[in-house]
């Protein structure tokens, strides 16, 4: 059984690449280098999986406006409720509502304008099952809501998102994230 049938009970063309992407930007940066470990990946070698990455993102774009090959046009698998613990009670937030996420272990740390609550899926899972014309990750432990984007800092060549909630929260963007995150917000 592949990846999407586990998580949305079938398999589509969109589910696959999506997890694939996924499981690609939560691979160690060592474990991306064909070099022993005691062994930097050289540029190239960096270059070329960070090319690919992008090469399966833009498919994934691809598939989610255009379909599947038929003709028709593709209904994303999303998400549309989140569950999150809240005192001794199940919350089913509205993703909409959800400015980011970040990583708790195996848990996600769920931030909305009303608060922060705790998620028992994880921030994979949970990227493979948001919208990502809406939710991006911009760190290995962070995911923003696009709509919540008020802001970008750069620092050399990584930087921060600021949101738009109350206390302006800064959200890091690694190295490997930043051109994608410029190109998502139209700066690149």
């Amino acid at each position: 059984m592949s990846v999407s049938q586990t998580l949305f009970g079938h398999r589509t063309p969109e589910g696959e690449l999506l997890c694939v992407v996924a499981l690609m930007r939560e691979l160690p940066a060592a474990a991306r280098s064909r070099a022993p470990e005691d062994h930097a990946a050289t540029g190239d070698e960096a270059g070329d999986y960070a090319r690919l990455l992008q090469a399966a993102e833009d498919g994934l774009r691809l598939l989610g406006r255009r379909g599947d090959g038929d003709g028709s046009a593709a209904a994303p698998v999303t998400q549309l409720k989140l569950p999150v613990f809240h005192r001794d009670r199940t919350l089913l937030l509205d993703v909409a509502q959800v400015a980011w996420l970040q990583a708790d272990r195996h848990y996600a740390r769920v931030t909305t304008p009303e608060g922060s609550f705790l998620s028992s899926v994880g921030l994979g899972d949970l990227e493979c099952r948001l919208d990502p014309a809406r939710f991006v990750r911009v760190h290995r432990s962070h995911i923003i809501n696009l709509g919540y984007a008020l802001e970008l800092e750069r620092e050399h060549d990584h930087g921060h998102v600021i949101l738009d909630l109350p206390d302006r929260p800064r959200i890091p963007i690694s190295r490997s994230r930043m051109e994608h995150v410029r190109r998502i917000l139209g700066l690149a």
